[in-house]
């Protein structure tokens, strides 16, 4: 799935039940953006910009919640600035007295990229990282990986295995976003395959939960996953997992 797929966003967004919206923001620093999102940050949001060490950190901070605050006024059709967020016990944020009290987000950002998940009827995660050298893959995989996992990483080229590992890591932590669990889980209690498509190993079985995963490729140099909890209620039969409506949106 390339860049070139992501669609201009229509002016006024909704959410059905059985859809889901990936929109992906642009956090290339320019003083017009910043004159824009930056008045939308809470009193809080503005400390915690200030806490960063670096400015380029700090403004992408600013433009990757001043984003999500003007995505959710859209689909709210509330002013952003008003939006009011609280923070699970794990760091997960949902909105306080939203007129949508059902709707769930999360966001993820690594370099130039934002990504947001927004849905109406279950939980979702997203998580993207910078495709890059891992000069300590070995001990990333011994502490993030299964033995299964680490198997196949090694059963690959070398050139092959960070983005492998990144894979498995987009995964897990879109995984972990979603329960809002983050990394407080190890990583390496849960346990992915990869191909043909990414899967929870073993699957939820017996469960009324199962969880279904994805990945979304944007330019070469990103990798991203997302992970969106599916109810018994969207089992066809056979115990198929229905078609959910993916939209990718795309914002400058």
């Amino acid at each position: 799935m390339t860049a070139s797929l992501w669609q201009m966003p229509a002016e006024k967004s909704s959410l059905t039940p059985e859809t889901v919206h990936i929109w992906r923001g642009s956090l290339k620093i320019t003083p017009a953006k910043l004159a824009v999102y930056a008045p939308l940050l809470s009193l809080p949001e503005q400390a915690r910009a200030k806490q960063f060490r670096f400015e380029r950190d700090r403004h992408r901070f600013m433009l990757s919640r001043g984003t999500l605050r003007q995505i959710l006024g859209n689909y709210l059709e509330c002013p952003p600035a008003e939006l009011v967020f609280e923070y699970g016990e794990f760091g997960k944020p949902y909105l306080v007295n939203s007129p949508l009290p059902q709707m769930q987000f999360n966001l993820s950002h690594s370099g130039d990229i934002a990504l947001y998940g927004l849905s109406c009827d279950r939980q979702i995660g997203v998580d993207i990282e910078v495709m890059r050298p891992l000069p300590r893959l070995a001990q990333l995989a011994q502490r993030c990986l299964t033995p299964s996992e680490q198997a196949y990483l090694y059963s690959k080229a070398a050139q092959q295995q960070a983005e492998i590992f990144l894979s498995y890591w987009t995964c897990k932590e879109a995984l972990l976003k979603a329960t809002g669990q983050g990394l407080t889980q190890a990583m390496h209690q849960l346990e992915i395959a990869l191909s043909p498509s990414p899967s929870l190993v073993p699957p939820a079985a017996g469960s009324a939960t199962f969880w279904r995963l994805r990945q979304l490729q944007l330019e070469s140099n990103y990798i991203a996953a997302i992970a969106l909890r599916a109810l018994a209620g969207s089992l066809a039969a056979g115990g198929m997992l229905r078609q959910l409506n993916l939209s990718l949106w795309g914002k400058r």
